[in-house]
Protein backbone atom coordinates (compact mmCIF):
# COMPACT_ATOMS: atom_id res chain seq x y z
CA UNK A 1 0.00 0.00 0.00
CA UNK A 2 1.51 3.77 -0.27
CA UNK A 3 1.49 5.80 2.93
CA UNK A 4 -1.00 7.86 3.00
CA UNK A 5 1.10 10.48 4.17
CA UNK A 6 3.80 11.11 1.46
CA UNK A 7 2.38 8.25 -1.20
CA UNK A 8 5.52 6.24 -0.41
CA UNK A 9 5.17 2.33 -0.72
CA UNK A 10 5.40 0.50 2.48
CA UNK A 11 4.52 -3.24 4.05
CA UNK A 12 2.06 -2.17 6.80
CA UNK A 13 2.27 -6.24 7.64
CA UNK A 14 6.27 -5.41 8.12
CA UNK A 15 6.63 -1.98 8.77
CA UNK A 16 4.97 0.11 11.37
CA UNK A 17 6.61 3.58 9.94
CA UNK A 18 7.38 4.66 6.76
CA UNK A 19 10.75 4.78 5.66
CA UNK A 20 10.32 7.64 3.62
CA UNK A 21 8.69 10.03 5.91
CA UNK A 22 8.55 8.70 9.02
CA UNK A 23 5.00 8.43 9.67
CA UNK A 24 2.99 6.06 11.31
CA UNK A 25 1.23 3.61 8.79
CA UNK A 26 -1.02 1.25 11.80
CA UNK A 27 -2.12 3.69 14.11
CA UNK A 28 -3.88 5.91 11.61
CA UNK A 29 -5.95 2.76 10.27
CA UNK A 30 -6.80 2.15 13.69
CA UNK A 31 -7.82 5.87 15.02
CA UNK A 32 -10.39 5.59 11.53
CA UNK A 33 -12.16 2.38 12.32
CA UNK A 34 -12.79 3.72 15.83
CA UNK A 35 -13.88 7.05 15.06
CA UNK A 36 -16.56 5.22 12.73
CA UNK A 37 -17.92 2.93 15.28
CA UNK A 38 -19.21 6.05 17.91
CA UNK A 39 -20.59 7.89 14.82
CA UNK A 40 -22.84 4.62 14.63
CA UNK A 41 -23.91 3.96 18.32
CA UNK A 42 -24.62 7.95 18.07
CA UNK A 43 -26.22 7.16 15.92
CA UNK A 44 -28.59 4.23 16.98
CA UNK A 45 -29.08 5.90 20.25
CA UNK A 46 -30.84 8.95 18.26
CA UNK A 47 -32.90 6.98 16.69
CA UNK A 48 -34.39 5.11 19.82
CA UNK A 49 -34.65 8.75 21.41
CA UNK A 50 -36.82 9.52 18.60
CA UNK A 51 -38.77 6.57 18.65
CA UNK A 52 -39.18 6.80 22.21
CA UNK A 53 -40.46 10.39 22.05
CA UNK A 54 -42.72 9.94 19.30
CA UNK A 55 -44.17 7.04 21.47
CA UNK A 56 -44.64 9.53 24.31
CA UNK A 57 -46.12 12.16 22.23
CA UNK A 58 -48.54 9.51 21.05
CA UNK A 59 -49.75 8.26 23.92
CA UNK A 60 -50.05 11.62 25.41
CA UNK A 61 -51.91 12.62 22.33
CA UNK A 62 -54.02 9.34 22.71
CA UNK A 63 -55.36 10.49 26.00
CA UNK A 64 -55.57 14.26 25.13
CA UNK A 65 -58.23 13.66 22.13
CA UNK A 66 -59.56 10.86 23.75
CA UNK A 67 -63.39 11.39 23.62
CA UNK A 68 -64.10 10.13 27.15
CA UNK A 69 -62.77 13.67 28.14
CA UNK A 70 -65.47 15.94 26.26
CA UNK A 71 -68.31 13.66 27.72
CA UNK A 72 -66.95 14.72 31.38
CA UNK A 73 -66.79 17.96 30.70
CA UNK A 74 -70.56 18.24 29.63
CA UNK A 75 -71.35 16.12 32.68
CA UNK A 76 -69.42 18.67 34.57
CA UNK A 77 -70.76 21.85 32.48
CA UNK A 78 -74.61 20.73 33.38
CA UNK A 79 -74.12 19.89 37.15
CA UNK A 80 -72.10 23.37 37.15
CA UNK A 81 -74.86 24.86 35.24
CA UNK A 82 -71.81 26.63 32.74
CA UNK A 83 -73.59 28.26 30.20
CA UNK A 84 -70.09 29.46 28.38
CA UNK A 85 -68.16 26.33 28.97
CA UNK A 86 -71.25 24.20 27.34
CA UNK A 87 -71.78 26.75 23.96
CA UNK A 88 -68.33 25.64 23.80
CA UNK A 89 -68.54 21.91 23.92
CA UNK A 90 -72.02 21.46 21.83
CA UNK A 91 -72.58 22.15 18.14
CA UNK A 92 -75.98 21.80 16.64
CA UNK A 93 -76.36 19.36 13.49
CA UNK A 94 -79.25 21.48 12.09
CA UNK A 95 -78.50 24.90 10.76
CA UNK A 96 -81.90 26.32 11.95
CA UNK A 97 -80.86 25.40 15.83
CA UNK A 98 -78.55 28.13 16.97
CA UNK A 99 -77.29 27.17 20.71
CA UNK A 100 -78.07 30.65 22.08
CA UNK A 101 -77.34 31.04 25.67
CA UNK A 102 -81.29 31.45 26.62
CA UNK A 103 -81.68 27.53 24.60
CA UNK A 104 -78.52 26.55 26.37
CA UNK A 105 -79.81 27.46 30.00
CA UNK A 106 -83.03 25.25 28.87
CA UNK A 107 -80.92 22.23 28.26
CA UNK A 108 -78.87 22.55 31.79
CA UNK A 109 -82.56 23.51 33.38
CA UNK A 110 -84.15 20.45 31.83
CA UNK A 111 -81.81 17.70 32.82
CA UNK A 112 -80.97 19.64 36.33
CA UNK A 113 -84.55 19.18 36.71
CA UNK A 114 -84.30 15.57 35.18
CA UNK A 115 -81.25 13.84 36.47
CA UNK A 116 -82.08 10.13 34.81
CA UNK A 117 -82.44 11.63 31.39
CA UNK A 118 -78.49 13.53 32.06
CA UNK A 119 -77.44 9.80 33.35
CA UNK A 120 -78.94 8.14 29.93
CA UNK A 121 -77.16 10.59 27.90
CA UNK A 122 -73.82 9.95 29.41
CA UNK A 123 -74.00 6.07 28.94
CA UNK A 124 -75.07 6.25 25.63
CA UNK A 125 -72.14 8.73 24.93
CA UNK A 126 -69.73 6.24 27.08
CA UNK A 127 -70.81 3.36 25.17
CA UNK A 128 -70.01 5.15 21.61
CA UNK A 129 -66.81 5.79 22.67
CA UNK A 130 -66.04 2.83 24.12
CA UNK A 131 -66.98 0.95 20.98
CA UNK A 132 -65.29 3.65 18.49
CA UNK A 133 -68.24 3.81 16.35
CA UNK A 134 -70.78 7.14 15.39
CA UNK A 135 -73.50 7.46 17.00
CA UNK A 136 -77.19 6.27 16.51
CA UNK A 137 -78.65 8.35 13.20
CA UNK A 138 -82.52 7.51 14.14
CA UNK A 139 -82.74 9.33 17.79
CA UNK A 140 -83.79 12.91 18.22
CA UNK A 141 -83.61 15.34 20.80
CA UNK A 142 -80.40 13.84 22.17
CA UNK A 143 -76.83 14.39 22.52
CA UNK A 144 -74.80 12.25 20.46
CA UNK A 145 -70.73 11.61 20.26
CA UNK A 146 -69.93 12.31 16.19
CA UNK A 147 -66.31 11.83 14.19
CA UNK A 148 -65.26 15.34 13.29
CA UNK A 149 -62.08 14.46 11.04
CA UNK A 150 -58.50 14.23 12.47
CA UNK A 151 -55.93 15.70 14.69
CA UNK A 152 -52.52 15.36 13.54
CA UNK A 153 -53.70 13.70 10.70
CA UNK A 154 -54.05 10.21 13.02
CA UNK A 155 -55.96 10.51 15.77
CA UNK A 156 -59.89 11.04 15.28
CA UNK A 157 -61.48 14.01 16.48
CA UNK A 158 -64.89 13.92 18.24
CA UNK A 159 -67.23 16.32 18.91
CA UNK A 160 -70.69 16.29 20.86
CA UNK A 161 -73.38 16.95 18.73
CA UNK A 162 -76.92 17.95 19.42
CA UNK A 163 -79.88 16.43 17.23
CA UNK A 164 -82.97 18.48 17.94
CA UNK A 165 -86.42 17.25 17.68
CA UNK A 166 -89.45 19.09 16.00
CA UNK A 167 -93.11 19.59 17.27
CA UNK A 168 -96.17 19.12 15.14
CA UNK A 169 -99.34 20.84 15.94
CA UNK A 170 -102.56 19.99 14.29
CA UNK A 171 -106.16 21.26 15.18
CA UNK A 172 -109.43 20.69 13.32
CA UNK A 173 -111.01 23.74 15.13
CA UNK A 174 -110.85 27.58 13.95
CA UNK A 175 -110.01 30.35 15.03
CA UNK A 176 -107.77 29.29 17.17
CA UNK A 177 -103.91 30.78 18.51
CA UNK A 178 -101.37 27.99 18.63
CA UNK A 179 -98.62 28.41 21.20
CA UNK A 180 -95.58 26.72 22.18
CA UNK A 181 -94.52 27.84 26.17
CA UNK A 182 -96.58 30.28 25.87
CA UNK A 183 -95.03 32.11 22.73
CA UNK A 184 -97.35 31.92 19.73
CA UNK A 185 -96.62 30.16 16.67
CA UNK A 186 -99.44 30.17 14.08
CA UNK A 187 -103.30 30.52 13.93
CA UNK A 188 -105.68 28.16 12.40
CA UNK A 189 -107.98 30.06 10.01
CA UNK A 190 -109.97 27.81 8.09
CA UNK A 191 -111.84 24.93 8.35
CA UNK A 192 -109.86 22.95 6.35
CA UNK A 193 -107.81 21.92 8.87
CA UNK A 194 -104.34 23.06 10.62
CA UNK A 195 -100.96 21.00 10.53
CA UNK A 196 -97.58 22.88 10.87
CA UNK A 197 -94.54 21.76 11.99
CA UNK A 198 -92.53 23.64 13.95
CA UNK A 199 -88.78 23.54 15.71
CA UNK A 200 -86.28 22.62 15.64
CA UNK A 201 -85.88 22.26 19.65
CA UNK A 202 -83.40 21.46 21.86
CA UNK A 203 -84.27 18.40 24.35
CA UNK A 204 -86.87 19.22 26.57
CA UNK A 205 -90.48 19.82 28.52
CA UNK A 206 -92.78 21.44 26.16
CA UNK A 207 -96.42 22.80 26.69
CA UNK A 208 -99.16 23.02 23.23
CA UNK A 209 -101.72 25.55 23.96
CA UNK A 210 -104.68 26.00 21.91
CA UNK A 211 -106.71 29.84 22.18
CA UNK A 212 -109.96 30.70 21.34
CA UNK A 213 -110.20 34.20 22.37
CA UNK A 214 -113.27 36.02 20.85
CA UNK A 215 -114.45 39.24 22.81
CA UNK A 216 -117.37 37.08 24.58
CA UNK A 217 -115.36 33.80 25.20
CA UNK A 218 -112.43 32.74 25.80
CA UNK A 219 -111.34 28.93 26.22
CA UNK A 220 -108.09 26.96 26.09
CA UNK A 221 -106.77 23.09 25.41
CA UNK A 222 -103.03 22.18 26.13
CA UNK A 223 -101.07 19.26 25.43
CA UNK A 224 -97.26 18.40 27.40
CA UNK A 225 -94.76 16.77 24.90
CA UNK A 226 -91.42 16.04 25.94
CA UNK A 227 -88.84 16.18 23.37
CA UNK A 228 -86.10 13.22 24.53
CA UNK A 229 -84.37 10.35 22.53
CA UNK A 230 -87.43 10.53 20.32
CA UNK A 231 -87.44 7.51 17.75
CA UNK A 232 -88.91 9.60 15.55
CA UNK A 233 -87.58 13.67 14.28
CA UNK A 234 -91.21 14.83 14.73
CA UNK A 235 -93.40 14.67 18.07
CA UNK A 236 -96.99 15.38 17.70
CA UNK A 237 -99.85 17.28 19.53
CA UNK A 238 -103.66 17.32 18.29
CA UNK A 239 -104.93 20.39 19.90
CA UNK A 240 -109.13 19.93 20.14
CA UNK A 241 -111.05 23.02 21.92
CA UNK A 242 -114.42 21.13 20.60
CA UNK A 243 -115.60 24.34 18.68
CA UNK A 244 -118.68 24.61 16.79
CA UNK A 245 -121.79 26.35 15.95
CA UNK A 246 -125.46 26.77 17.93
CA UNK A 247 -128.50 26.61 16.46
CA UNK A 248 -130.89 29.30 17.43
CA UNK A 249 -134.06 30.51 17.05
CA UNK A 250 -135.07 33.82 18.43
CA UNK A 251 -138.87 34.78 18.71
CA UNK A 252 -137.92 38.77 18.82
CA UNK A 253 -139.89 40.72 16.44
CA UNK A 254 -136.24 42.99 16.03
CA UNK A 255 -133.19 42.32 15.57
CA UNK A 256 -131.42 41.29 18.90
CA UNK A 257 -127.73 41.25 20.69
CA UNK A 258 -126.70 37.89 21.91
CA UNK A 259 -125.35 37.99 25.79
CA UNK A 260 -122.76 35.04 26.62
CA UNK A 261 -122.18 35.31 30.47
CA UNK A 262 -123.95 38.65 31.18
CA UNK A 263 -121.39 40.17 28.33
CA UNK A 264 -123.13 41.93 25.98
CA UNK A 265 -121.19 40.45 22.48
CA UNK A 266 -121.20 41.67 18.80
CA UNK A 267 -123.50 38.61 17.31
CA UNK A 268 -126.64 40.29 16.29
CA UNK A 269 -129.36 37.47 15.99
CA UNK A 270 -132.67 38.14 14.01
CA UNK A 271 -136.27 36.65 13.85
CA UNK A 272 -135.78 32.93 13.07
CA UNK A 273 -133.58 30.08 12.79
CA UNK A 274 -129.82 30.47 12.30
CA UNK A 275 -126.45 29.28 13.05
CA UNK A 276 -123.94 31.59 15.32
CA UNK A 277 -120.51 30.70 16.52
CA UNK A 278 -117.96 29.09 16.66
CA UNK A 279 -118.11 28.33 20.40
CA UNK A 280 -115.84 26.12 22.06
CA UNK A 281 -118.23 23.11 23.33
CA UNK A 282 -116.05 21.89 26.14
CA UNK A 283 -117.19 24.90 28.40
CA UNK A 284 -120.70 25.40 29.21
CA UNK A 285 -121.69 28.54 28.63
CA UNK A 286 -125.29 31.12 29.09
CA UNK A 287 -126.57 32.69 26.37
CA UNK A 288 -129.65 35.49 26.46
CA UNK A 289 -130.76 37.48 23.70
CA UNK A 290 -131.68 41.54 24.46
CA UNK A 291 -132.89 44.33 22.34
CA UNK A 292 -132.45 47.92 23.58
CA UNK A 293 -135.62 50.10 22.93
CA UNK A 294 -135.59 53.77 23.80
CA UNK A 295 -137.27 53.40 27.47
CA UNK A 296 -135.11 50.17 27.99
CA UNK A 297 -133.46 46.93 26.78
CA UNK A 298 -135.89 43.57 26.43
CA UNK A 299 -133.83 40.36 27.18
CA UNK A 300 -134.94 36.99 26.58
CA UNK A 301 -134.83 34.03 29.57
CA UNK A 302 -131.21 32.41 29.91
CA UNK A 303 -130.38 29.68 28.30
CA UNK A 304 -127.10 27.27 28.88
CA UNK A 305 -125.18 26.29 25.54
CA UNK A 306 -125.94 22.01 26.58
CA UNK A 307 -128.91 22.11 24.61
CA UNK A 308 -129.02 21.05 20.55
CA UNK A 309 -130.99 24.13 19.46
CA UNK A 310 -131.31 27.64 21.63
CA UNK A 311 -134.80 29.03 21.53
CA UNK A 312 -135.05 32.75 22.31
CA UNK A 313 -138.87 33.53 23.69
CA UNK A 314 -139.57 37.14 23.51
CA UNK A 315 -140.84 39.23 26.18
CA UNK A 316 -143.61 41.81 26.37
CA UNK A 317 -142.16 45.19 25.34
CA UNK A 318 -144.09 46.62 28.52
CA UNK A 319 -144.17 45.15 31.55
CA UNK A 320 -147.12 45.41 33.91
CA UNK A 321 -145.81 48.48 35.65
CA UNK A 322 -144.85 49.99 32.21
CA UNK A 323 -148.27 49.54 31.30
CA UNK A 324 -149.73 51.25 33.98
CA UNK A 325 -147.35 54.29 33.52
CA UNK A 326 -148.71 54.82 29.90
CA UNK A 327 -152.14 54.58 30.42
CA UNK A 328 -152.24 56.94 33.19
CA UNK A 329 -149.82 59.56 30.76
CA UNK A 330 -152.86 59.22 28.56
CA UNK A 331 -155.45 59.79 30.95
CA UNK A 332 -153.76 62.93 32.25
CA UNK A 333 -153.03 64.07 28.32
CA UNK A 334 -157.14 63.55 27.67
CA UNK A 335 -157.82 65.18 31.40
CA UNK A 336 -155.56 68.46 30.35
CA UNK A 337 -156.75 68.81 26.79
CA UNK A 338 -160.65 68.67 27.99
CA UNK A 339 -159.66 71.11 30.87
CA UNK A 340 -157.83 73.51 28.14
CA UNK A 341 -161.28 73.00 25.61
CA UNK A 342 -163.26 74.27 28.57
CA UNK A 343 -160.95 77.04 30.16
CA UNK A 344 -160.04 78.04 26.41
CA UNK A 345 -156.20 77.81 27.26
CA UNK A 346 -153.75 75.57 25.84
CA UNK A 347 -151.11 76.06 27.62
CA UNK A 348 -153.22 73.91 30.47
CA UNK A 349 -152.17 70.40 28.02
CA UNK A 350 -149.98 68.18 29.95
CA UNK A 351 -146.31 67.74 29.15
CA UNK A 352 -146.69 64.27 27.94
CA UNK A 353 -148.40 66.10 24.60
CA UNK A 354 -146.26 65.95 21.65
CA UNK A 355 -145.66 69.29 19.46
CA UNK A 356 -148.02 67.27 17.35
CA UNK A 357 -151.02 67.19 19.91
CA UNK A 358 -150.71 70.47 20.72
CA UNK A 359 -151.29 71.58 17.36
CA UNK A 360 -153.85 69.40 17.72
CA UNK A 361 -155.39 71.44 20.43
CA UNK A 362 -154.98 74.76 18.98
CA UNK A 363 -156.94 74.14 15.97
CA UNK A 364 -159.46 72.16 17.73
CA UNK A 365 -159.74 75.15 20.58
CA UNK A 366 -160.11 77.11 17.48
CA UNK A 367 -163.26 75.32 16.58
CA UNK A 368 -164.94 75.49 20.00
CA UNK A 369 -164.41 78.81 20.52
CA UNK A 370 -166.07 80.15 17.14
CA UNK A 371 -169.26 76.74 17.38
CA UNK A 372 -169.67 76.19 20.96
CA UNK A 373 -167.48 78.77 23.33
CA UNK A 374 -169.93 78.00 26.57
CA UNK A 375 -168.50 74.68 26.41
CA UNK A 376 -167.36 72.25 29.29
CA UNK A 377 -166.37 69.13 29.42
CA UNK A 378 -164.69 66.98 31.89
CA UNK A 379 -163.05 63.39 31.21
CA UNK A 380 -164.76 60.99 34.16
CA UNK A 381 -163.48 57.62 32.91
CA UNK A 382 -161.15 55.60 30.71
CA UNK A 383 -161.17 52.24 29.48
CA UNK A 384 -158.77 50.75 27.36
CA UNK A 385 -158.83 47.07 24.73
CA UNK A 386 -156.86 44.56 25.94
CA UNK A 387 -153.52 43.75 25.13
CA UNK A 388 -153.43 47.43 23.57
CA UNK A 389 -149.32 47.18 23.88
CA UNK A 390 -148.66 44.07 21.61
CA UNK A 391 -146.66 44.58 18.05
CA UNK A 392 -145.57 48.33 18.19
CA UNK A 393 -144.58 50.37 14.80
CA UNK A 394 -141.24 51.39 14.37
CA UNK A 395 -141.60 55.20 12.43
CA UNK A 396 -138.76 55.35 10.01
CA UNK A 397 -139.38 58.84 9.62
CA UNK A 398 -139.83 60.20 13.26
CA UNK A 399 -137.39 57.46 14.34
CA UNK A 400 -139.66 56.09 16.81
CA UNK A 401 -141.38 52.96 18.10
CA UNK A 402 -145.50 53.63 17.91
CA UNK A 403 -148.31 52.04 20.55
CA UNK A 404 -151.05 52.22 19.35
CA UNK A 405 -153.65 51.84 22.17
CA UNK A 406 -157.55 51.86 21.51
CA UNK A 407 -159.18 53.49 24.27
CA UNK A 408 -163.45 54.50 24.76
CA UNK A 409 -163.14 57.91 26.48
CA UNK A 410 -166.13 59.00 28.81
CA UNK A 411 -166.70 62.87 28.92
CA UNK A 412 -169.38 64.54 31.04
CA UNK A 413 -170.06 67.38 28.86
CA UNK A 414 -172.96 69.51 30.53
CA UNK A 415 -173.03 72.14 27.70
CA UNK A 416 -172.78 70.90 24.13
CA UNK A 417 -170.99 67.93 23.36
CA UNK A 418 -168.01 67.36 20.66
CA UNK A 419 -169.29 64.34 19.42
CA UNK A 420 -169.25 60.82 20.30
CA UNK A 421 -170.36 57.45 19.58
CA UNK A 422 -172.39 56.26 22.87
CA UNK A 423 -174.36 58.24 25.38
CA UNK A 424 -173.62 56.98 28.93
CA UNK A 425 -175.84 55.66 31.87
CA UNK A 426 -176.17 59.35 32.93
CA UNK A 427 -177.56 62.27 31.58
CA UNK A 428 -174.54 64.12 29.84
CA UNK A 429 -172.49 61.28 29.43
CA UNK A 430 -170.86 60.57 26.07
CA UNK A 431 -168.39 57.98 24.84
CA UNK A 432 -165.79 58.34 22.27
CA UNK A 433 -163.56 55.48 21.06
CA UNK A 434 -159.90 56.65 19.92
CA UNK A 435 -157.08 54.95 18.26
CA UNK A 436 -153.85 57.07 19.89
CA UNK A 437 -150.27 57.03 19.13
CA UNK A 438 -148.09 56.47 22.17
CA UNK A 439 -144.43 57.37 21.92
CA UNK A 440 -141.29 57.58 24.06
CA UNK A 441 -139.75 60.68 23.39
CA UNK A 442 -135.96 60.10 24.48
CA UNK A 443 -135.20 63.88 24.77
CA UNK A 444 -137.36 64.62 27.83
CA UNK A 445 -137.03 60.82 28.62
CA UNK A 446 -141.10 60.29 28.95
CA UNK A 447 -144.19 58.82 27.20
CA UNK A 448 -146.02 61.01 25.26
CA UNK A 449 -149.05 60.75 23.52
CA UNK A 450 -148.67 61.74 19.89
CA UNK A 451 -152.41 62.01 18.15
CA UNK A 452 -155.66 60.64 18.10
CA UNK A 453 -158.30 59.36 15.44
CA UNK A 454 -162.31 58.37 15.82
CA UNK A 455 -162.31 54.69 15.91
CA UNK A 456 -165.13 52.37 16.27
CA UNK A 457 -165.20 49.42 18.48
CA UNK A 458 -166.84 47.91 22.00
CA UNK A 459 -164.62 47.26 25.40
CA UNK A 460 -165.69 44.57 27.75
CA UNK A 461 -165.75 43.96 31.58
CA UNK A 462 -162.16 42.54 31.04
CA UNK A 463 -160.77 45.69 29.78
CA UNK A 464 -158.70 48.16 31.81
CA UNK A 465 -161.13 50.94 33.18
CA UNK A 466 -160.15 53.92 35.11
CA UNK A 467 -162.45 55.95 36.81
CA UNK A 468 -161.36 59.40 37.02
CA UNK A 469 -163.94 61.45 38.82
CA UNK A 470 -166.86 59.97 39.86
CA UNK A 471 -168.65 62.71 41.51
CA UNK A 472 -169.59 64.96 38.52
CA UNK A 473 -171.16 68.48 37.80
Amino acid sequence: MKCKHCNHHVDPEKQDFCPECGKAIKQNAKTTKKSGGKRGLFLIIGLISIIITLSVLFFIAKEKFDPIHKIEAFQQAIEDKDIDKLQDILISNDPDLKLSKDKVQALIEYLDAQPEHLTTIIESLKRHADNDNDSETDVFATIQLQKAGKKWLIFDDYQLTLIPGYIQISTKDHPVELYINDEQVGTSETDKGFNETYGPFVPGNYTIKGVFNADYLTSDAEEQLELFQLDNETAAAAIDLNLAELTVESKFADEAILYINGEKTDIKVTKGSQTIGPFPMNDTFELQLGTAYPWKEIKSDVVTSDQSVIQFKSKPLLNEEEEEEIMKVVNEVFSSYTEALTKKDSSLLSEHATDNLKKDLDKKLKEVKKSNPEYEGKLIRTQFKKRWFEDPVYDDKKQVYVFSPAVMLTYYEPKGNLGYIFEGDKKHEFLRARELKVIFDEDSDMWKVDSHKEEHFFVFDDDPSFELDKKKQ
